[in-house]
């Protein structure tokens, strides 16, 4: 697994409710380790020494700090992996400029990958569930074991996300899906959610939620919108923070269309602040999933009720974001995943998200430092083989 850069863990860290206090702790702990004792404290005097660094160990961690790491899917036209290929078959563009790729590697066993399965019952139909974990035990039934890769099962529910220890044992799994679906009960009509900042989904101070609202089990109901994107968003960075501590790549399987997009009757128009707001965790999520080396997919059943498809445009600034470019469907393809949202066969969108895992590229380049923070920059991969398809992210946020 690749470490985040310091940079992008920091902002981790302040996006999250629970961990950003533990970040200012460490860093109000840091402070008291490094600073010199009071007087009469009991404690020698120490005063602290610092080292300079060779500008060849300046040049070495900046370097670090902005490598951007993409895994690659490459098929033929029949939607078979295409093999074989060599570091001089691809050409990397970032921002439209030709990248030097610095490191080069095709899949092999020796890879670690690891599967998510996510049972989303706060924004999921109780009949569409029950499809899901359908077609996740019938894939589950039909795959020798042991399986090829270890799965995990999560399930999002209005008490957060409870995510299961992995397992390549298909009973072992079977079991926990089960389990799973025991736990998901019909969200009531009477909505009691606590008070949220008008005019959509906002930060309450410069978090997704208040750390006692992971634990506390809430009324979900169908009208509250707002309380479920604040929910499925807070569980997506929990997945990401705790699938980042995971060696290898990740494929999650998000089942299900995702949290509402806040648009329409009913809601004000978004203020300056709230679209930062925005802005910023559009850039985190799409950092820290490609930092975690997270492939996101959503598979969901047809639904003629659903938002419209959203604005798949880049956001490059924050007068442009809103709530809808959070969808889980745009976070899906910006993570270089997939969508299926038009079939009612889940078992075979499993099997389509799943043959990622069979093979990929690993490509990396050095990223330029931006002269703002969260620089947008979009990202192309081309390969010169005639009819192939390429999938990868589609682009970053670039730090100074």
């Amino acid at each position: 697994m690749l470490t985040l850069p310091w940079q992008r863990l920091r902002r981790v860290c302040l996006k999250t409710s629970a961990v950003s206090l533990a970040c200012l702790a460490l860093a109000a702990t840091a402070q008291q380790t490094n600073s010199t004792p009071p007087p009469n404290s009991g404690q020698p005097s120490q005063s602290v020494q610092l080292v300079p660094r060779t500008p060849e160990q300046r040049e070495r961690q900046s370097h670090e700090s902005h490598i951007v790491v993409l895994n690659v899917e490459v098929t033929g036209p029949d939607q078979t992996p295409v093999t074989g290929l060599t570091e001089n078959d691809f050409t990397l563009l970032d921002n439209s400029q030709p990248q030097k790729i610095v490191f080069f590697r095709e899949s092999s066993a020796a890879v670690p990958v690891h599967i998510v399965f996510v049972f989303d019952a706060v924004n999921d139909r109780a009949h569409d569930l029950n499809v899901e974990r359908q077609a996740v035990e019938k894939f589950l039934r039909r795959s020798p074991s042991p399986l090829a890769f270890p799965i995990a099962i999560a399930q999002l529910s209005d008490a957060g996300l409870d995510t299961s220890s992995e397992s390549t044992n298909a009973v072992t799994l079977l079991a926990q899906a089960g389990n799973a679906a025991l736990g998901i009960h019909a969200r009531p009509t009477t909505v009691t959610a606590p008070d949220l900042p008008e005019g959509g989904a906002g930060a309450v101070g410069g978090t997704m939620l208040p750390p006692d609202m992971r634990t506390r089990k809430l009324d979900l109901g169908w009208s509250d919108r707002n309380q479920r994107f604040l929910l499925s968003l807070n569980g997506l960075t929990e997945l990401i923070r705790r699938e980042n501590q995971v060696s290898g790549r990740i494929l999650v399987v998000w089942l299900g269309p995702g949290w509402p997009s806040l648009t329409g009757p009913g809601f004000k128009a978004d203020t300056e602040a709230l679209r930062s707001n925005y802005f910023d965790h559009i850039a985190d999520f799409t950092n820290n999933l490609r930092d975690a080396q997270i492939t996101l997919d959503m598979i969901a059943l047809p639904d003629k009720q659903r938002d419209a498809t959203p604005d798949l445009t880049p956001v490059t600034a924050p007068a442009q974001a809103s709530a809808a470019h959070l969808a889980l469907s745009i976070l899906a393809l910006d993570s270089g995943g997939q969508v299926f949202d038009t079939n009612p066969d889940i078992a075979s969108a499993i099997a389509a998200c799943l043959a990622d895992a069979r093979s990929w590229y690993t490509l990396s380049f050095v990223s330029a430092p931006s002269g703002a923070p969260d620089e947008y920059r979009p990202l192309k991969v081309t390969v010169n083989r005639p009819g192939v398809s390429v999938r990868t992210s589609t682009g970053y946020y670039a730090e100074p």
